[in-house]
Order: C-alpha cells, then structure tokens, then sequence
C-alpha cells in the first residue's frame, strides 16, 4: 500500500476522525465537570457567606443585649442610690428616731433629766 492510495488515505481519514471525535468527547466530558466544580464552589461560597451574616447579626444581637442590660443595670443603680439618699433624709428628719438616739445615750438622759428636776423645782418652790 502505497501513500497514495485512495483506501490508505481513507483509512487515515476514518481515523484522525475517529480521534477527533474522541477529543471532542474528552474535551465536552472537562467541560462538563468543570463546570459542575464550578457550581459546587460557588455554593460552597454563597453558603460560607450566608453563615457568616448570621454570624454577624447574631453578635450584634448580643452586643444589643448586652447593651440594653447595661444601661438597665446602671438605670437600677441610679434609683437604689436615690431610695438610700430619700431613706437616709427621711430618718435624719424624723423625731422619733432622733429622739430615741439621744434617750439611749446616758449622758443625754442624765442632762434632760437634770433640766426637766430643775423645770419642775423653778415651778413648784415658793418664789422669794
């Protein structure tokens, strides 16, 4: 068989067809599964980025929180020092307390018992 030869020459075209087709198959079957890769890792992207916003949101949901709790912690502070400072006012003010603090000191007794002895003696002894 010569290189001339119309059968040779069909053989070869058969088969450089036959191989191109093959190459195409290939090359249809990479395209194919990279573009599935593709699909894949832009899910894996989207996925990765949905779940790092709810990460976020849900810090900031806490740092919300702990915000408000703050503010509440520090507004019960500022009412409990008011209450001390009423009840503080409240007792300074009050007679009864007071009185009873001076009652309960001895030197206290002793020089209101003197000045009521010397009241009641002023009054009841004939005057000159």
């Amino acid at each position: 068989m010569a290189e001339g030869d119309p059968v040779v020459e069909a053989g070869n075209l058969a088969g450089s067809n036959v191989l191109a087709a093959s190459a195409l198959q290939n090359a249809n079957v990479l395209f194919a599964a990279s573009m599935q890769l593709d699909e894949e890792l832009n899910q894996i992207v989207v996925g990765m980025a949905q779940d790092a916003r709810a990460n976020a949101q849900n810090v900031q949901a806490v740092n919300l929180q702990a915000l408000q709790n703050a503010v509440t912690v520090a507004n019960q502070v500022a009412q409990q020092g008011v209450r001390h400072e009423a009840l503080a006012a409240d007792r300074q003010w009050n007679v009864d307390e007071v009185a009873q603090a001076v009652t309960k000191d001895k030197e206290f007794a002793d020089a209101i018992k003197k000045a009521v002895v010397d009241a009641v003696t002023n009054v009841t002894s004939p005057s000159a």
